[in-house]
């Protein structure tokens, strides 16, 4: 396999996030193309499937046993455990990258690189989606790079599909942050970061 010279993106504009998106869409359409092609056999459909139990079973379950979250805590998790499975709606397992964001692209002068493939599996796209709604929370032209993301992805679903699987893809982060303590920055203070994460859940889920 040849690494290409490459650059990182580590300033997004609203230009990159426009390109972002177009990337994700080729990326699942060219998928689709993939799947339609291989048979029964193929050894990818042996990837996750992000059902109720990947994205809130699993993550409830190592946030409920996390010391360092308090009862409230706990309370609050299970709330939204519950609220995430009443809106949860089976849909057509489509395969998805489920991590695409700028630290796992690579930029030439004339192709983007889409890296690190370790979560890809099958689910409702509108997660991959929800994992750039994700990086964006802290950013403060946050709404302006969404609408150019979208622009540059071409739309195809709607507002509830977008805010579930956001939430569901925070969750799922969130429930790996217990499982992560031998990462330096996620030894700090997780408690704080696991109750953002819960904000922003409820951010998309209730506002």
């Amino acid at each position: 396999m040849d690494w290409p010279k490459h650059d990182i993106i580590e300033h997004p504009t609203s230009l990159d996030y426009y390109n972002l998106g177009r990337l994700m869409r080729k990326i699942h359409k060219s998928t689709d193309l993939l799947v339609s092609e291989v048979t029964t056999e193929w050894q990818g459909w042996n990837r996750p499937v992000y059902d109720l139990q990947r994205t809130v079973a699993i993550p409830l379950r190592n946030l409920l046993e996390f010391s360092v979250l308090t009862e409230a805590d706990r309370n609050r998790c299970v709330n939204i455990a519950e609220e995430l499975r009443s809106r949860f709606d089976v849909p057509i397992q489509q395969f998805i990258h489920a991590d695409v964001h700028f630290g796992n692209i690579l930029v030439t002068p004339d192709k983007w690189y889409c890296l690190d493939f370790d979560e890809c599996g099958f689910g409702h796209r509108a997660m991959d989606i929800g994992v750039v709604r994700l990086h964006l929370k802290n950013n403060e032209k946050s709404e302006d790079y969404w609408r150019d993301f979208i622009d540059g992805y071409g739309g195809g679903f709607s507002r509830e599909e977008i805010s579930l699987r956001t939430a569901l893809r925070i969750f799922y982060m969130a429930g790996k942050i217990p499982l992560r303590q031998d990462i330096e920055h996620l030894r700090n203070r997780p408690d704080e970061r696991i109750r953002k994460y819960l904000g922003w859940i409820e951010s998309e889920m209730f506002e």
